[in-house]
């Protein structure tokens, strides 16, 4: 708004003489005016309860979808060679529970067998 009063005010002379054609605080008003509807409606709009939009509850199937993508991921960095990713001990349930071992104790042996087996992943993306 400052910005297109001081340019009227600075380069309409340069442009073309307007006289009293041109009411510079008349322009003022009506945009004054203008950004004022337009904010106050769009506020309106933003504080209307329908729309807010709907808090997501996470289910227990997405946190195991977060847990596989995390074995992924690590599985994936022991493919690049990377040193001693971190693995954590809520994941091994998780192996026992999807089928891929029978107990938690074959945890190392998957991984190295998946390794020398050049497996691509663990578990598949079906996103992609």
């Amino acid at each position: 708004m400052v910005e297109i009063e001081y340019a009227f005010r600075s380069k309409a002379t340069e442009i073309k003489d307007w006289g009293k054609e041109l009411n510079l605080s008349l322009i003022t008003e009506v945009l004054n005016a203008y950004l004022y509807d337009t904010r106050e409606s769009v506020q309106r709009a933003l504080e209307s309860p329908e729309n807010h939009p709907k808090p997501y509850v996470y289910t227990d199937e997405d946190y195991k979808n977060e847990r596989r993508a995390e074995i992924e991921r690590f599985y994936q960095l022991k493919k690049e060679g990377k040193k001693n990713p971190l693995w954590l001990e809520c994941w091994d349930e998780l192996l026992v529970e999807d089928g891929l071992i029978k107990s938690v104790k074959q945890k190392d042996a998957f991984i190295e067998y998946c390794l020398k087996n050049n497996v691509k992943n663990i578990y598949k993306n079906d996103m992609q």
